[in-house]
């Protein structure tokens, strides 16, 4: 039995389904208000155009800023040249002191300017993840906003809860519309009808030649007559009642005599709820049957 739940929270609007009916595997079994998850799926939705629409900005930005870069560092060199120049006249007094201190102020002015708009290209360069030519589709912005995007997708997807396999729905009437329910909350069970197995607690000496793959014959208490052939599965280091025991000392030792009658009383109830009893012929084990 598998309690049925969604990793998302929201009202009730529609069960599907009624109590102790057959459902098949991804069959509808009830509905979550989807309102909410629609509305952050169109927020989403556009917060990836956004970041689309930013980074395309951006690499026109660093196209731009590029250009800027090469033509101030073309002014520079022209700068450079004719400061070199003026030196050489100055050198020979054929120039104006205030024509050499202008040209060397306007070479460092435009080797400032070079430095600055180096430093811009960078800081595009960085925004684009350091390749400014790289598809948009893989910059990490853009991941990050597709990645939420279809988390949207995925709860808005999970307010519908389907049979995860083919089975019997129990316990529905404890879900009703207009219910909040809570993630992960359990709204009704389901038993599985594709894989019925039942669970023996034989003594040791019934167990001497059992072995995982033999046939066994199977009778449930509430069908008196009635056999059914299964197939050892698998066999526990223990039965059940030795967990228990371990857990009474447990608890025994935690809260005293109480706790150890509580967790009695446990084991009483979880024998009680055994309603499957499976036999093993001995005789047939040793033939190997």
């Amino acid at each position: 039995m598998v309690g049925l739940s969604t990793d998302v929270a929201g009202i009730v609007t529609q069960v599907l389904v009624h109590d102790n009916q057959k459902v098949a595997k991804g069959e509808i079994l009830f509905k979550l208000d989807p309102l909410q998850f629609h509305l952050a799926l169109d927020r989403a939705e556009a917060q990836v155009g956004n970041t689309r629409n930013d980074l395309v900005a951006l690499q026109a930005s660093y196209r731009n800023m590029q250009a800027q870069v090469d033509q101030a560092q073309k002014d520079v060199d022209f700068n450079m040249v004719n400061f070199q120049r003026q030196e050489q006249l100055i050198a020979n007094n054929f120039t104006p002191k205030a024509t050499y201190d202008a040209a060397r102020n306007t070479l460092q002015g435009s080797q400032q300017k070079l430095a600055s708009l180096q430093q811009q290209l960078a800081g595009l360069a960085a925004n684009l993840n350091g390749d400014p030519d790289a598809s948009i589709e893989n910059h990490p912005k853009y991941k990050d906003a597709v990645a939420a995007r279809n988390e949207a997708a995925r709860q808005l997807a999970h307010t519908v809860v389907r049979a995860p396999f083919a089975g019997i729905v129990t316990n529905v009437p404890s879900l009703q519309p207009g219910q909040y329910l809570a993630a992960a909350a359990t709204g009704f069970n389901i038993v599985s009808t594709d894989h019925v197995w039942v669970q023996a607690s034989p003594k040791e000496t019934e167990l001497t030649y059992v072995k995982p793959g033999q046939k066994a014959t199977v009778e449930v208490d509430t069908y008196p007559g009635q056999q059914w052939i299964g197939t050892v599965d698998s066999i526990s280091p223990a039965s059940a009642s030795s967990f228990f025991v371990a857990a009474g000392g447990k608890y025994q030792r935690q809260l005293g005599q109480g706790g150890a009658a509580n967790t009695d009383a446990r084991q009483r109830r979880q024998c009680a709820r055994k309603t499957s009893i499976a036999r093993w012929n001995e005789r047939r084990a040793k033939r190997g049957d």
